[in-house]
């Protein structure tokens, strides 16, 4: 997807899935156990709405709290939509020389 489209909401979950699932990062908020609580996953990246813009989170605790640390800030749906994907290029770069280094 070229940043010329319109970036919706759906985009930006769907990017942090993707996101979530190449960092090895738990891919729900939750887990229900067997019976039937909730335990918060920590490391979990998702998105965070409010005060007219978006930002990404990552969960630090199982009380729920987050930390902006990654990508820090608010912003449009369309730039932080630019940068998750600058920071997950950033990721597979490091992984991939971490790789040739290692074989």
């Amino acid at each position: 997807m070229t940043t010329t489209n319109r970036i919706t909401k759906k985009n930006l979950v769907s990017l942090i899935e993707t996101l979530n699932q190449e960092t090895g990062s738990p891919v729900t908020y939750f887990t229900t156990n067997l019976d039937d609580t909730r335990t918060i996953a920590i490391g979990h990246f998702h998105l965070d709405i409010a005060y007219g813009g978006y930002s990404l989170v990552r969960t630090v605790s199982t009380g729920g709290a987050v930390t902006d640390r990654h990508i820090y800030g608010r912003y449009t749906a369309k730039i932080l939509y630019s940068l998750i994907h600058a920071f997950l290029e950033g990721y597979r770069f490091n992984k991939e020389q971490a790789q040739q280094e290692a074989a």
